[in-house]
């Protein structure tokens, strides 16, 4: 056995550094793991959302479904607000022919639908059959002015006039 000029010490083993290595290199696996497994989900992740975005895309025949759907609405728009500005002028006719004196021919009717008025001309047997109609339309609570022009007397037929008259908008909603 060789003889040594300085003992060699023997080294001591420290519990506590390899207790720390031991648990370092168990963190140091751990985080590679845990790397590794989100990065492994993530792409699995990622392309569950590509297909799911690729499925929501909309394809030729949808958009032209659409398109026809758009299209239709518009057309029932356009129709229900025709409807909502349609008056009913069978309302007018209707009072026409109830409310003439017997004495009295229409030959004349003009009708404005946006100004609810109505210009009707036509021939009476005598002076007081016109003044009746006058008071037959200005007793009425739908009529909001009654004009009576152009009186004038004719051999043939008897008494040609005109009236003017104004309705309230309340008779197209009358049936």
């Amino acid at each position: 056995m060789p003889i040594e000029i300085f003992p060699k010490q023997q080294s001591e083993k420290k519990p506590l550094a390899t207790i720390m290595f031991t648990l370092s290199i168990i963190l140091f696996v751990a985080a590679a793991l845990a790397y590794g497994g989100l990065w492994f989900f993530s792409g699995k992740t990622s392309g569950e959302i590509a297909q799911k975005k690729k499925g929501l895309e909309k394809t030729e025949e949808e958009f032209v479904l659409e398109n026809r759907v758009i299209e239709t609405q518009n057309k029932i728009n356009a129709f229900r607000d025709f409807l909502s500005r349609h008056r009913n002028t069978a309302n007018i006719l209707g009072f026409m022919e109830q409310k003439s004196h017997p004495g009295i021919w229409f030959d004349d009717f003009k009708f404005d639908a946006s100004q609810a008025s109505v210009s009707v001309s036509g021939v009476a047997r005598d002076f007081i059959a016109i003044e009746q109609q006058r008071l037959i339309f200005t007793g009425e609570k739908l009529l909001k002015s009654v004009n009576l022009s152009g009186i004038s007397l004719s051999e043939e037929e008897g008494v040609s006039f005109n009236f003017s008259l104004v309705f309230d908008p309340q008779i197209f909603n009358e049936k």
